[in-house]
C-alpha cells in the first residue's frame, strides 16, 4: 500500500543557492519517511473521495464508473502513485520546502490526488491536485484531521 516503499525520484523546482539546504533537508526527510506515513492522510483522502462521490451522486454516467469505497482504509486501493515527486519552495522567502506527489485516483481522473509533505516529513495536504504547496485563504479542512482542503 505505502508508496514510500517505492523508489520515487524527486525533481527540484526553483532551486537557488540560498535555498539549497532547505531543499536538501526536505528531500532527505521525504526519503526517510516510514512506510506507514500515509496512514495520517487516510481519513483526508477518504473525505476527498466522499466529497467527489456526493457531488456526483445524481449523475448516472459518473455512477457507472465511480468506485464504491466503503471504508477509509480501502481508499489507497484506488490510488496510483507516481514514480517521481517535485520538491519546491513555499511562496515566502522563509517558507519551508514541500515535496509534492501528483497521484492518479479512480474517482477523480481529471485532476487526480495531490499529497503535500511540508519539509518532506509531514503531510499537510491530501486533495485535488492544484500544483500549489500552500493552502490559499479560501481553502479549509473538510476532513476534520487537518490535511484535506476543499
Amino acid at each position: 500500500m505505502a508508496p514510500l516503499d517505492l523508489e520515487i525520484h524527486v525533481e527540484i523546482s526553483d532551486l537557488e543557492e540560498d535555498n539549497e539546504a532547505k531543499a536538501t533537508e526536505a528531500i532527505r526527510n521525504f526519503r526517510a519517511l516510514p512506510a506507514n506515513t500515509l496512514e495520517t492522510a487516510t481519513n483526508a483522502t477518504f473525505a476527498f473521495y466522499k466529497d467527489f462521490a456526493n457531488e456526483f451522486a445524481d449523475d448516472e454516467d459518473v455512477q457507472e464508473w465511480l468506485p464504491q469505497i466503503e471504508e477509509p482504509a480501502k481508499v489507497w486501493e484506488h490510488v496510483t502513485f507516481p514514480d517521481y515527486a517535485v520538491a519546491q519552495p513555499g511562496y515566502e522567502d522563509d517558507s519551508p520546502w514541500y515535496v509534492v506527489l501528483e497521484c492518479e485516483c479512480d474517482w477523480e481522473e481529471k485532476q487526480g490526488l495531490q499529497l503535500v509533505f511540508r519539509n518532506g516529513s509531514e503531510i499537510t495536504e491530501a486533495g485535488e491536485y492544484d500544483g500549489l504547496p500552500d493552502w490559499s485563504d479560501d481553502m479549509h479542512d473538510a476532513s476534520g484531521d487537518g490535511p484535506y482542503k476543499n
